[in-house]
């Protein structure tokens, strides 16, 4: 059974379609032997080569708001750059203030529009 079967089967399973137990335990089978697949890794941005941001972030903030775009949480980002938790969560809190927003959406279509 190819991982594409056993996610439909599961996802049929779901919507309360009449699956057999063995069907389906092959498909649970199939799925989590399947390999987990990671996103990519960003690069990380040269950033004196970059114009100057208008709120003045240092080197970490700016690495920190660029990966909220991706969607990544704390603990994502905090791996990636190799900081606990809190320590994203502290930068994060002095980049809101410092770019005037409130929340991660908004700080992340700021930087978005000030990327491009």
């Amino acid at each position: 059974m190819k991982l594409t079967d056993a996610i439909a089967l599961r996802q049929a399973q779901l919507s309360g379609a009449g699956v057999g137990a063995a069907q389906l335990a092959d498909a649970i089978e199939v799925i989590r032997a399947a390999p987990t697949q990671k996103p990519p890794r960003a690069k990380r941005p040269k950033w004196s080569a970059v114009k100057p941001d208008p709120w003045g972030l240092s080197v970490r903030h700016r690495e920190i708001v660029s990966r909220l775009f991706c969607c990544r949480t704390n603990a994502d980002i905090g791996k990636e750059l190799g900081l606990a938790d809190i320590t994203v969560r502290v930068h994060l809190i002095d980049a809101f203030k410092r770019m005037g927003v409130d929340n991660r959406t908004q700080a992340a279509v700021l930087w978005d529009r000030w990327v491009r």
